[in-house]
Formats: C-alpha cells, structure tokens, sequence
C-alpha cells in the first residue's frame, strides 16, 4: 500500500476544519461592521492564496512520508 501524498492530507485537513469552522463563524459572529472593497478582497486573496501557499508548500513539500 502506497503512503498517502502529503499534499493530500494536507488538503484532506485544511477542508475538514473549513467544513466546521465556517457554520460556526455564520452562527456567532457579527458581520454588520464589515466593509467589502476590492483593495481588502484582494489583499485577502494574495495573504491567503500567495503567501500560505508557498509557506504550505515548503513546510509539508519538505516532510517526509
């Protein structure tokens, strides 16, 4: 039996938690104060996809299985 790729189980976690954290930030959370523009989805997009992903892909790309 193959080992399991570590991006995988990488992904396999990071949707697990999304899955559990995001009913429970709708439910208690106050979204009223918050403001939209396209600088701050931006921003949030380059934080979340550029520099995380390259941090996630060193740490996890360095590990071995």
């Amino acid at each position: 039996m193959e080992p399991e790729n570590v991006y995988e189980t990488t992904v396999t976690r990071l949707v697990a938690a999304a899955v559990v954290m995001i009913p429970y930030l709708l439910l208690t959370e106050d979204f009223s104060a918050v403001t939209v523009n396209v600088t701050a989805v931006g921003m949030v997009q380059s934080e979340g996809i550029v520099h995380t992903g390259i941090a996630y892909a060193l740490h996890f790309g360095s590990m071995k299985t």
